[in-house]
């Protein structure tokens, strides 16, 4: 019998309820989650027995990606108080903490919904934000420049198999990120108003839209790539580059996580009694 496994899970980190209910419904099923996997997007779960438990999610706008403390003073603090007031750490990503508790009805360890809004706001205008953005736009000029007459000549973009597979995956991503930002800014606009009451805003429902976007792309790179040994026009050739560059730098960001644990590894290490 395994005693860990990795769920794929499409959150944001405004989405706390969802986590939260997430959570504890995995908690009742005996996995604790363990560790944020990459981009926010796995949670490593190790096996414990059935347990009702409550989680709570914070964000801390100061953590950074490459951050080679195991954690800051400030965060010790932090998870200290919290300690006494009985929750305990579970994970953390370098915005993202989450904390569990055993108690039937523990004390909230925030308690102010316009704090707890602006700390997720600055924490997401650091990373999630601007990478949205940037990619968005930047498919928007890949997709001006692979089809300069768009706008006079749509009809194009149907015109054979290869071009239907190749502007789909341009238009599940163009439909991706704004998406994904528009129910961002939804929610801050909502949580904003319940925190004017004094009130704590719950998360949009979570969405199977992004999980079908993945699946969707995922499918479309596949049939992409079998045919990198077709490459007969030049568009096509950029788009398996667009598609290269992209995993390239998937890949890179991958091994650089990978660096920074075995780094943050070794500090733990030497900072060891032995």
């Amino acid at each position: 019998m395994k005693d860990t496994k990795c769920e794929l899970v499409l959150y944001s980190p405004y989405e706390y309820t969802a986590i939260e209910k997430h959570l504890e419904k995995m908690a009742a099923e005996g996995w604790l989650i363990q560790k944020i996997g990459f981009g926010g997007w796995t949670y490593v779960y190790r096996r414990i027995s059935p347990a009702k438990l409550h989680f709570t999610v914070s964000c801390y706008p100061q953590g950074a990606a490459f951050d080679m403390e195991i954690v800051s003073e400030e965060q010790k603090v932090f998870h200290e108080f919290c300690r006494r007031s009985g929750w305990q750490l579970a994970c953390a990503s370098s915005k993202v903490q989450i904390f569990y508790n055993e108690e039937e009805n523990p004390t909230p360890i925030e308690t102010d919904p316009r704090l707890k809004v602006d700390s997720i706001h600055r924490a997401l205008k650091k990373s999630y934000l601007p990478s949205y953005w940037i990619i968005f736009f930047l498919f928007i000029f890949c997709g001006l420049a692979l089809h300069p007459d768009l706008l006079r000549d749509p009809a194009a973009l149907l015109s054979s198999p290869r071009e239907l597979w190749r502007n789909f995956l341009l238009a599940i991503v163009l439909l991706y990120f704004p998406v994904e930002l528009c129910r961002y800014y939804l929610w801050r606009f909502k949580a904003k108003k319940a925190a004017e009451c004094g009130e704590f805003s719950d998360s949009l429902h979570p969405s199977a839209f992004p999980k079908m976007i993945v699946c969707l792309g995922l499918l479309g790179m596949i049939y992409k790539s079998a045919m990198v040994y077709l490459p007969e026009d030049a568009q096509l050739r950029w788009t398996i580059l667009l598609m290269i560059a992209y995993l390239s730098v998937l890949a890179l960001f991958i091994l650089a996580s990978a660096v920074r644990r075995y780094l943050r590894y070794r500090k733990a290490k030497q900072a060891g009694p032995f």
